[in-house]
C-alpha cells in the first residue's frame, strides 16, 4: 500500500554541508485530536527538561501536513522536540548505561560507537549543531484514534536495537510493522522531512542532515 523504506546508511559528509541560518522562533506544539503530545524526557526525570513541545515555526506547520496524509483512523504522538544540551547530555548518559549493562563485555570504545548510532554525543561545536538542539528534529510515533493507543512498530522508543533501524522490516518482512513503518516514513516525507535511518521514530528539517539528505542547497536551523 505504501513505498517501501529505501536502505539508505547517513549521509556522507552531512555534517559539511552549507549553511545558511534562518532566525526562525521556537513555537509551541499544541494538543488537538490528532496530536498527542508526550515529552518522555520530563517524565523521565531529566534536568530541564520541560513538558512543553517546541519546534521551529515552519517544522509545525509541516507536523500538521504529515497528520494530514495519514489514515483518518490514526493520529500522530510527539515524544521529544527541542532538546537542550543538558538534556541531551543526560540522554547519552542514560543510552551508555544501558549499552554497557546489555553489554558487560565491551570496552569503552565499542560501547561509544554502538550508543552515537542512537543518541548524538552531547558536544556544542560551531556549525554543527545536534539535530534536536535546532529545534529541527522531532521524534514521532502512531496511535489509534479509537483507542489512544500507540501503535506497535516492532521496537520501543530509544530502544538501542536492530530493529530500530528504521528499514529493518524491509530486510526481515513483518505482516504489520512494515506497513506501519511504510505509513509513518511516507507521511512524514509528504510534510518536508528526512528521517535518521538508525531510528524509526527520527525526522529532522532544515537541519544539517535534512540539507545532506535532501540534497537542498544549505541547512537553515542552528542550535537555539
Amino acid at each position: 500500500m505504501y513505498p517501501p523504506i529505501a536502505s539508505h546508511a547517513e549521509p556522507p559528509g552531512f555534517l559539511d554541508v552549507a549553511f545558511d541560518w534562518v532566525d526562525e522562533p521556537l513555537i509551541a506544539l499544541e494538543a488537538n485530536t490528532r496530536l498527542v503530545l508526550d515529552p518522555v524526557y520530563a517524565r523521565a526525570g531529566a534536568p530541564v527538561a520541560t513538558h512543553a513541545m517546541l519546534l521551529r515555526e515552519g517544522v509545525v506547520h509541516r507536523i500538521h501536513r504529515a497528520i494530514s496524509e495519514l489514515p483518518e483512523t490514526l493520529g500522530m504522538i510527539v515524544l521529544d522536540a527541542h532538546r537542550p544540551l543538558n538534556v541531551q547530555a543526560w540522554l547519552w548518559n542514560e543510552m551508555v548505561t544501558i549499552v554497557r549493562s546489555e553489554h558487560p563485555e565491551w570496552d569503552d570504545a565499542a560501547i561509544n560507537a554502538h550508543a552515537r548510532r542512537f543518541v548524538a554525543y552531547p558536544e556544542l561545536l560551531p556549525n554543527r549543531p545536534t539535530p534536536h538542539s535546532t529545534g529541527g528534529a522531532v521524534d514521532v510515533t502512531l496511535f489509534e484514534l479509537a483507542t489512544g493507543k500507540p501503535l506497535d512498530m516492532g521496537s520501543g522508543f530509544d530502544e538501542p536495537v536492530e530493529a530500530s533501524v528504521c528499514d529493518y522490516f524491509e530486510q526481515h518482512p513483518h505482516p504489520i510493522y512494515t506497513e506501519r513503518r511504510r505509513l509513518l516514513i511516507q507521511a512524514m516525507s509528504v510534510g518536508g522531512f528526512a528521517n535518521y535511518p538508525g531510528e524509526w521514530w527520527h525526522f529532522e528539517y532544515g537541519t544539517l542532515r535534512w540539507a545532506a539528505a535532501t540534497a537542498a542547497p544549505a541547512a537553515i536551523y542552528n542550535a537555539v
